[in-house]
């Protein structure tokens, strides 16, 4: 506990191998004695200041989402849903247990029950010692209690919580057990929360009758804070502590007391500091608790064996208890399976339930497919109707269906920023979930892309095809239609690839919108359709090589114009071998001779499909470049 900025969400993210602290972290964190493993937090529980759940999911499906990813693939999934059903039941979430969560624009649960749903995610998996920042945090007084007394009863049970909380009303406060009090990331104290009065009556500072503790802890504090502490006699105080241990510290009514050095004058900070050390020689220690006096033996017990550092234990109520971490059934099953991995469900497991809520958040938000299928529809028509038919007269045929398959490449491309948000959206939800062991990262990238590409980008291509196709006029072959086809999905994929790369790099979507953006534009100028090519300078013609519209570009016009004959007064497809007689009345040309003079390779059938090919190349290259930008963001 303590002010704002204290440094409580640090020190709690630290413990639960979760830190988000700028710099290096040094130090060792024990439990029972030993040093905490590389798995300890897929072994904890750990609920965020915020309520990180899916909206569009039940309270029961994000519950059983945690369950399917952090049990056991091998535990039977009838027995993860009774595990499910009784966490519900111990919450008191039964009533609301199929109400989808929901968010602010969609209206949902209320925020205590938002709460307890991102415990029950934790408590489904058993943990030894939960950690939560700040769980009251934006719930009313009523709520807020009742909260903590279900920690409360949690932890009668045998689980050890461990919260930070900021200022807690009396009743919440006199259910804790231990308390620890921060001050600009520095220990004020650390020890029973029944003895804090008394200590700092020690000090000089007297809460009043009807005071509430915890707001007079904070008083104090802030109040220690404000002063205008010389640094230099800081210093002497250090050196005191040093020098003189065994000599009586007057703290009293100290106008320039450091309430941090005060406390490592105290019992409780020497008294632990002398466990440290006895449990890192492999010395146990059984002694009974203390409250704050001025004790001679102790003290030179404690000198005779020195001091070292503080460890977060006392032996009336022991901050971490001794649980082991491998106690239950489904623990010492997980445990087991961490030794071979640090996730307890297999790659298709995870890939299976990821893809099955990516299905459920469109399916339970058919606004976003029914109003992106409107919008491709009517680009269809629109398009459609401005090419109608086109004929194949040397003076329009060409130019009409150049200009035709550039504009569909173009909506198809650009359309993509649809999906700029994909991880942008969804990042606190991906970096909680990670955080906490839920998936690996690769599992959320696939179920991601395949479950945008099979739902979104199928429709697109579809109405597509379909309608502006048809309507246009072009190429009438079952051959040419299914390689339109083909190619449309593939440049759909490649310029989706570049938009989920944004998206993972960049935390705002008006900055990734823009960026993406930009890539796409200067692509488009080399994309074949405003400058011949072959007419850019060599210094920077190689940029070409990295354009989704230039590959996009050839195979679109090689698989229309290909072997074709565009004749003024002939508006029937014609054989390349038959004979015409170019005049002044018929006159005509070939869409060779246009593929030769924009300089597209058309020959054998490795010209055609080595564009596709440059296109999956980009694809996965940019999904490789989005997949290590999310394993960055975990990382920073």
């Amino acid at each position: 506990m303590g002010p704002s900025g204290s440094g409580k969400t640090s020190l709690i993210n630290c413990l639960a191998f979760r830190s988000t602290v700028a710099g290096k972290l040094t130090g060792n964190i024990y439990i029972d004695d030993k040093p905490l493993n590389n798995n300890f937090k897929y072994e904890s529980g750990y609920v965020v200041q915020e309520n990180i759940l899916v909206s569009t999911l039940t309270i029961k499906e994000n519950i059983m989402f945690s369950a399917s990813l952090r049990l056991p693939s091998y535990l039977d999934n009838n027995y993860k849903k009774h595990l499910v059903d009784e966490v519900i039941s111990e919450l008191k979430l039964k009533k609301c247990a199929n109400l989808k969560v929901g968010n602010a624009l969609s209206r949902g649960v209320s925020g205590g029950q938002k709460r307890r749903c991102s415990i029950a995610m934790e408590l489904v998996t058993n943990p030894s010692i939960l950690f939560l920042d700040e769980p009251t945090s934006g719930l009313d007084a009523s709520t807020a209690i009742n909260v903590i007394k279900l920690l409360k009863r949690l932890s009668d049970k045998g689980c050890n919580v461990i919260m930070s909380i900021h200022q807690p009303r009396y009743g919440i406060f006199k259910l804790f057990t231990n308390l620890l009090l921060l001050s600009e990331g520095k220990i004020v104290y650390q020890g029973p929360s029944d003895q804090a009065l008394n200590y700092f009556r020690h000090l000089g500072f007297i809460c009043d009758l009807h005071n509430n503790p915890a707001d007079f802890f904070l008083d104090v504090i802030e109040e220690n804070v404000n002063q205008n502490i010389d640094p230099e006699q800081i210093e002497d105080d250090e050196e005191e502590l040093d020098l003189s241990l065994n000599d009586d510290y007057e703290l009293k009514n100290n106008p320039k007391l450091d309430l941090s050095m005060a406390y490592m004058q105290s019992e409780f900070y020497l008294e632990l500091a002398l466990k440290l050390k006895l449990m890192l020689s492999n010395t146990r220690i059984n002694s009974p608790a203390r409250s704050y006096s001025n004790n001679d033996t102790t003290r030179s017990q404690i000198l005779e064996n020195g001091v070292l550092e503080l460890t977060t234990d006392s032996n009336k109520t022991r901050l971490v208890k001794k649980k082991k971490l491998a106690e239950g059934i489904i623990k010492r099953v997980a445990n087991q399976f961490h030794k071979k991995s640090l996730y307890p469900t297999s790659f298709f497991n995870q890939f299976k339930v990821l893809t099955k809520r990516t299905i459920i958040n469109y399916a339970r938000n058919p606004q976003i497919i029914m109003w992106h299928a409107i919008i491709m529809l009517l680009y269809s028509l629109m398009l459609g109707w401005i090419y109608f038919r086109m004929d194949k007269s040397a003076k329009f045929g060409i130019q009409n269906r150049v200009g035709a398959l550039y504009f569909i490449l173009m909506n198809e491309v650009f359309i993509s920023l649809s999906v700029i948000d994909i991880f942008i959206l969804e990042r606190s939800t991906f970096l909680y979930e990670v955080s906490n062991g839920f998936y690996r990262i690769s599992m959320y990238f696939l179920s991601k892309v395949l479950g945008d590409l099979l739902i979104m980008k199928v429709i697109s291509v579809f109405i597509v095809s379909l309608v502006a196709y048809w309507m246009i006029g072009l190429r009438a072959e079952i051959s040419a239609y299914l390689t339109f086809i083909v190619t449309l999905f593939i440049v759909s994929s490649s310029s989706n690839s570049v938009a989920y790369f944004c998206s993972a790099t960049f935390k705002n979507g008006t900055i990734a919108n823009n960026l993406c953006s930009l890539l796409f534009v200067f692509m488009m100028v080399f994309g074949g359709f405003f400058v011949n090519i072959r007419s850019i300078s060599p210094v920077i013609m190689w940029l070409k090589y990295c354009s989704i519209f230039l590959y996009a570009n050839h195979a679109f016009l090689t698989n229309e114009l290909k072997d074709q004959i565009f004749c003024d007064d002939l508006v029937m497809e014609t054989n390349m071998n038959t004979s015409l007689t170019p005049d002044n009345n018929n006159h005509c040309i070939t869409g060779n001779s246009y593929l030769i003079n924009q300089g597209i390779p058309f020959k054998n059938d490795w010209d055609f499909w080595q564009n596709h090919v440059a296109l999956v190349t980009i694809t996965l290259i940019f999904w490789i470049l989005s997949y290590i930008q999310l394993r960055r963001m975990k990382r920073n």
